[in-house]
């Protein structure tokens, strides 16, 4: 079982969850991830519970939310326990820049803060937003949009990586070019591009 101690050594909260160091996340913003049987919560730092033990999994998030598994399907809530964003993805990540990717029948768009989608799920992968653009891969093919899903590089690319803080490597039939995220355009192609 695993519980918890203060700074001093003293114990908190007592021997009552499951599992090892690796299923416990520690506290942060003051509220820990924790396991019973096969179902996760969050607590306080008291032990009292915020949200119920009813999940598969829960991820904390940096902005004071959580991304949690529940019933075969993917939502969001706060530090608080409350349900900002319903249970109705297949998968989800984390977001960055305002947006966050969400798996729809086997395909990832992105919605908003408010749970809307912004970016329809018509792509095979994505990253996450960098700089207010994000690589998505389409038919096998990578292309970057930015936050509101238009193309800033079309479709049909071989690879698209980041190269160095702003810049991105773009390659296409043996071809190479470099992006710039700041001023969206392109600084450097290879003759024939």
């Amino acid at each position: 079982k695993i519980g918890f101690i203060n700074r001093y050594g003293n114990e908190v909260i007592g021997l009552q969850f499951d599992g090892s160091d690796e299923d416990v996340v520690q506290f942060n913003d003051g509220t820990a991830v924790v396991r019973k049987g096969e179902k996760y919560g969050v607590i306080d730092k008291t032990g009292s519970e915020i949200k119920a033990f009813d999940y598969k999994r829960i991820y904390p998030l940096q902005d004071e939310r959580f991304l949690a598994k529940k019933k075969g399907k993917f939502g969001f809530f706060n530090k608080d326990g409350i349900d900002v964003i319903p249970f109705e993805f297949t998968d989800a990540l984390g977001f960055s820049e305002g947006r966050a990717p969400i798996l729809v029948n086997e395909n990832w768009g992105f919605i908003d803060d408010a749970g809307q989608v912004v970016i329809e799920p018509v792509y095979q992968e994505v990253s996450d937003f960098r700089q207010g653009a994000a690589i998505v891969v389409r038919t096998d093919f990578s292309c970057l949009i930015d936050k509101s899903g238009e193309l800033l590089v079309p479709c049909g690319m071989d690879a698209i990586v980041p190269a160095y803080d702003e810049l991105l490597r773009i390659e296409k039939e043996d071809k190479m070019a470099y992006f710039d995220l700041r001023t969206k355009k392109f600084i450097w192609k290879a003759a024939g591009f």
